[in-house]
């Protein structure tokens, strides 16, 4: 709802008032529901005893999103990798959002 794209939007929050309430990581829809999903993951994560950012919070919905969508936009600074059946259609550049940083719209498609 943020991002201002149109569609069946989806928060836990409700102050943003999404037309459906419900956790990215158990999304109350069939599998393959939707033709088109968007998903532009918080970017957040924490930094483990290595140093490393960990960003596993947000695995279960990626998985989630992928259940119930045949293709699939995806807005990150991380590349994710692509789901088992699916083939990576696109990844696009994109330089402007919160601080300016770069972020990658990756487009996937089910084979």
């Amino acid at each position: 709802k943020q991002d201002n794209v149109g569609g069946l939007t989806i928060d836990n929050d409700i102050e943003q008032r999404p037309e459906v309430v419900a956790d990215w990581a158990r999304l109350p829809f069939e599998d393959e529901a939707f033709d088109f999903g968007y998903w532009d993951p918080p970017y957040f994560g924490y930094i483990g005893v290595d140093g490393d950012v960990h960003y596993n919070r947000l695995q279960p919905c990626y998985d989630e999103i992928c259940r119930v969508s045949k293709r699939l936009a995806l807005l990150s600074p991380l590349i994710y990798p692509k789901p088992q059946n699916w083939i990576r259609k696109a990844v696009i550049a994109i330089t402007y959002g919160p601080n300016k940083i770069i972020r990658a719209l990756q487009v996937f498609e089910r084979k």
